[in-house]
């Protein structure tokens, strides 16, 4: 008769730490790396593929007041990130001179109520003829242009879409 010992009851314990190691690692992934269902998307998720979203005004569009007092502003939106918001605005006139205009101080944008003020600007031309690049906070679209007190008139406003 044969004797009864470990090595027969267990004749590779490597084969058996094997196998615990694949069940224990299974059940790890599978906790860790669930598959979800559409519709139950974590929110974090959400979030982060929500940030390389560009945004609508990336599609540069000239915008202009009804020239009162024959100085017209116009304005284009050239740059509308998630940090900042750039606009190139544009006095011209035939019959004002428009040096005093300090754009950082006359030009700002309005949304809701809240008044967003420049955080550079950058001046081009002179006499009847400036542009100036500005650089505003992020605002989000729609929002308002604001000339003030520029050729005769107190306030000038632009719509941005």
């Amino acid at each position: 008769m044969r004797s009864v010992t470990m090595q027969n009851i267990f004749p590779s314990w490597r084969l058996i730490v094997l196998v615990f190691i694949v069940v224990v690692g299974g059940w790890y992934l599978l906790e860790t790396y669930t598959i979800v269902a559409v519709g139950n998307i974590p929110e974090t998720l959400i979030e982060s593929q929500q940030t390389t979203v560009e945004s609508p005004l990336q599609q540069t569009k000239e915008y202009a007041d009804a020239g009162e007092k024959d100085v017209i502003l116009s304005a284009t939106v050239e740059q509308h990130s998630q940090t900042s918001t750039v606009v190139r605005a544009a006095l011209n006139t035939h019959s004002v001179n428009l040096d005093g205009v300090d754009f950082g101080e006359h030009i700002w944008i309005e949304k809701d109520g809240v008044v967003f003020r420049s955080n550079a600007h950058e001046d081009d031309g002179g006499n009847h003829h400036r542009t100036s690049t500005i650089t505003f906070p992020y605002v989000s679209s729609p929002f308002t242009i604001v000339g003030q007190d520029i050729g005769g008139v107190n306030q000038r406003k632009i719509n941005v879409e």
